[in-house]
């Protein structure tokens, strides 16, 4: 059965945190049991539905078109609340469509993003290491809300 919950490798979690020089204290879609933060929201306490007030990592759900909508918010919780996020998405999200209401923030220049293409993560299913990488392209979304 299909599901969303593929977990970031904690080790590459801190090789990205060290290489963007952005250390999350909010994982804002984890789990009880796996989560990058010591701070973060589960499913129950719906990330779309809090404020993220601080310096967020993101690894969204890749089902029923979760990942646009906190593709979206990620931005729009960077500007509006000053501040960074790390975000791991399919490289295949990234489109005019799903960007065309936040443009004119990039355009505008309120905070700095960078989009780095990187190599293909591993993952772990439910807590256990798959062994491989994964069949799809990643980007990071590198939010800078403040400097």
């Amino acid at each position: 059965m299909a599901h969303d919950e593929w977990y970031t490798q904690k080790k590459n979690f801190n090789t990205w945190c060290q290489e963007y020089q952005i250390h999350p204290t909010l994982d804002v879609s984890a789990s009880h049991d796996w989560h990058m933060c010591d701070r973060y929201f589960t499913k129950e306490i719906d990330g779309l539905a809090q404020k993220w007030g601080e310096d967020f990592w993101m690894n969204p759900p890749l089902l029923a078109g979760l990942t646009k909508k906190f593709t979206l918010y990620a931005v729009r919780q960077a500007f509006e609340n000053e501040v960074n996020g790390l975000c791991l998405i399919p490289a295949g999200v990234i489109s005019r469509q799903w960007f065309r209401p936040i443009w004119h923030l990039f355009r505008e220049n309120h905070f700095k993003v960078l989009i780095d293409p990187i190599n293909r993560p591993s993952f772990h299913d439910h807590g256990k290491p798959i062994g491989q990488q994964a069949r799809n392209d990643y980007i990071m979304l590198v939010l800078r809300g403040r400097s």
